[in-house]
């Protein structure tokens, strides 16, 4: 515990004296020292950093567990059934390789400027990678995996609690993580217009009024839910997954 403490702070303070260094270069104020970031993040926590970041985190929270839900199901039916695998597996390869971004302005003109579509906009990045995963997990399962079970003549249910879950526990937090940084992308830009509440919004916001400190204290903000939900996830797949 004290190795992993202590190579996060050498790792932050290699960090910060690169900002100080790449300030310095630039000499530009729209790259501000970090001390003058860090203040604007201390000033602004209470009223301005913690207000935007629940808001953003109640959105990406919201688009992961719908997308595991539903995700999770549908890569389980598609990789058991060969019927579902022939039929809706291709229509999922069609639409699994395109940039999710591009279906922005089709969302926003389907379900408006508010919550849902921002929601619905950081869902459709993770469901993908979701389902790919868990149906190419079982699809790769050695066979030889489900001669016990037949011999002990188990059920459905045993045979999804003994096998299929194990098999496909660690794909799906794989997938959630490797979705998460495109995730947020995503949101920071759906923030960005039709709403006065987000990161996306509070960033741009500082931009347009020239305040370069609070515009990096929101950046700050974004890496820090970032680095708390790959934390969580790590806690889930040490604690769940063997």
């Amino acid at each position: 515990m004290f190795k992993k403490l202590l190579k996060a702070v050498c790792l932050t303070a290699v960090l910060i004296v690169l900002w100080y260094a790449f300030s310095a270069i630039v000499g530009k104020p729209f790259v501000p020292m970090p001390h003058t970031a860090l203040a604007a993040f201390a000033n602004g926590f209470f009223t301005k950093i913690v207000p935007h970041s629940l808001y953003s985190l109640a959105r990406i929270t919201a688009a992961v567990f719908a997308a595991v839900l539903s995700g999770y199901t549908a890569g389980l039916w598609i990789g058991c059934s060969d019927r579902a695998d022939s039929l809706v597996f291709p229509l999922v390869s069609v639409i699994y390789p395109v940039p999710k971004i591009a279906f922005l302005p089709v969302i926003m003109l389907l379900f408006g400027l508010g919550e849902l579509s921002r929601i619905i906009s950081v869902y459709i990045i993770i469901v993908f990678q979701i389902v790919v995963t868990v149906r190419d997990n079982l699809k790769s399962a050695d066979p030889s995996l489900y001669y016990p079970l037949t011999a002990l003549n188990a059920g459905k249910w045993d045979t999804l609690r003994f096998l299929l879950i194990p098999v496909t526990l660690k794909g799906l937090v794989s997938s959630v993580r490797t979705a998460l940084a495109t995730s947020l992308s995503v949101l920071f830009f759906s923030e960005t217009f039709g709403t006065d509440r987000g990161l996306g919004f509070f960033i741009m916001d500082s931009m347009f009024r020239v305040n370069y400190a609070e515009m990096y204290a929101g950046i700050l903000a974004i890496g820090l839910i970032g680095g708390a939900l790959f934390y969580v996830l790590g806690i889930i797949e040490k604690k769940f997954v063997k």
